[in-house]
């Protein structure tokens, strides 16, 4: 914060991160109030470079789709970052709205639109998981979903290997 609260010039951290990527590193972004475009458009990342390393496209408006009643996503296509999860998951409350891109394949979708997205750039390998990982999006009966590890080991291993 200190370009903001001291006008010093920093590094640019969005490029180091595609820079990371491009070079053969891995980036895993999770959603939330303050991820992707975020509440009220705040977070903008698909303005930054992370945007070039997103197997998905971010909004350019408040990208928050809230779900209180509830919305179970749904398996698009069978990959070895989601090999062995069940074709029927647990409900979420709402995600980050993402659009899809060319340049990344959509593993599972939730109201139509990407909750699990990966892709491959540069060197690297990224993924997206458009919910929350813990509440308030992820409720309970996501984080005690019994195959919750292995979502997560499932794209973390997809995502490091080269």
């Amino acid at each position: 914060h200190k370009t903001f609260t001291r006008s010093e010039k920093t590094p640019n951290r969005t490029q180091l991160i595609k820079d990371y990527v491009m070079d053969g590193g891995s980036f895993l972004m999770v959603g939330g109030y303050m991820s992707f475009t975020g509440i009220d458009a705040k977070t903008r990342y698909g303005m930054t470079e992370v945007k070039d390393i997103l197997p998905v496209k971010c909004l350019d408006v408040d990208d928050r789709a809230e779900h209180p009643e509830g919305i179970v996503p749904t398996v698009v296509k069978e990959h070895e970052a989601i090999k062995g999860l069940p074709a029927q998951w647990p409900h979420f409350l709402g995600y980050n709205k993402t659009l899809p891109i060319e340049a990344g394949e959509v593993l599972v979708e939730i109201g139509g639109d990407p909750l699990v997205a990966v892709g491959t750039f540069g060197k690297g390998k990224s993924a997206v998981f458009t919910s929350d990982c813990a509440p308030h999006w992820g409720p309970p009966e996501f984080i005690n979903w019994e195959y919750y590890d292995e979502l997560w080991k499932g794209i973390l291993n997809y995502s490091t290997a080269n």
